[in-house]
């Protein structure tokens, strides 16, 4: 460790001198960017002790997005909203096909169809 400090040897590929165990120990993704070991790519970030792609929303915020990924994951995200409305909707239809709704489950379902008609608009646009 001593001969890494004064730069005159470099630390073993991929390797971290643990002052606590005195003992060479395997480097994380983190460790060996943080020592100008590792570059991050364009699309990747420290996440903890890790190097991770970056979320679309990060990349989003950004800038780094492009028009087709931003299209793709806009589709995801209807797909997957449409996915959860079906499951909102199973407890109100449920009490309306047993006869026991209230005006609540009512207006939940009309709510929930509401934006459910306006993603599948959005969904036909996209997919064109």
């Amino acid at each position: 460790p001593e001969l890494i400090e004064e730069g005159l040897m470099s630390p073993p590929e991929g390797m971290k001198w643990d002052d606590n165990s005195h003992e060479w120990r395997v480097a994380t993704e983190a460790e060996l960017v943080s020592d100008g070991r590792r570059e991050l790519g364009e699309r990747e970030i420290v996440d903890g002790d890790f190097v991770r792609e970056m979320t679309p929303e990060e990349l989003e915020e950004r800038g780094l997005l492009t028009d087709e990924e931003r299209r793709e994951w806009r589709i995801e995200n209807i797909l997957s909203r449409l996915d959860e409305i079906d499951y909102e909707s199973t407890r109100p239809l449920r009490a309306i096909l047993a006869e026991k709704d209230t005006e609540y489950d009512r207006q939940k379902i009309s709510d929930l169809e509401t934006e459910a008609e306006a993603l599948r608009e959005e969904l036909k646009g996209l997919q064109e």
